[in-house]
């Protein structure tokens, strides 16, 4: 008598399928929907403390990875913060798509890659201001070459923290920004 019957055969090899179906879907979604899909999540935070009349307005972006997104998604992503009004926009790291990018430095990928964040970074307005920090996408071991990154965020007015912490008055009170690099 056979280990497995024909429909024991039959019912394996269905779930095979479907198993590998579903893998195959999951891998697609993850690679071609989700990187493409904008997602605006509002938080409410109680600041003990805070005496501002004003309510801010905070948007943080982060993981963009410019080289790998279409323009379509960029300007997606300047459209729905101009929705949101923010006062300040936080970038938190990875914007550039990967660190060997910086190993293509002279290159036309590498010139590409930066003509193009600059021109999206120009679209971004935020009354307090812009901030960032870098993720480890955005760092290079080649100090000269990691400038290059935080002076292009800095000729677009955008304050870059790095073991620092910066003061933003508002309306008689303060907001601090602090970073701890961590790279």
């Amino acid at each position: 008598m056979p280990f497995f019957s024909r429909s024991d055969m039959k019912k394996t090899l269905s779930i095979l399928l479907l198993l590998t179906l579903s893998a195959v879907l999951a891998a697609l979604y993850a690679v071609y929907v989700e990187p493409a899909h904008v997602v605006v999540e509002h938080q409410t935070i109680a600041v003990p403390g805070w005496h501002s009349r004003q309510d801010l307005v905070m948007a943080q972006l982060s993981d963009l990875h410019i080289g790998s997104v279409s323009d379509a998604f960029l300007q997606e992503v300047v459209d729905r913060l101009d929705e949101q009004k923010p006062d300040i926009i936080l970038l938190t790291g990875d914007l550039l798509t990967s660190q060997k990018l910086y190993e293509q430095a002279g290159t036309p990928t590498f010139a590409r890659e930066f003509a193009r964040l600059q021109a999206w970074l120009k679209k971004l307005h935020a009354p307090l201001g812009l901030f960032a920090v870098r993720g480890n996408h955005d760092f290079s071991d080649d100090k000269e070459l990691s400038d290059l990154f935080v002076n292009l965020l800095r000729e677009q007015g955008i304050t870059v923290l790095t073991n620092q912490r910066t003061i933003i008055p508002v309306d008689g009170d303060s907001l601090f920004l602090d970073r701890k690099s961590v790279v």
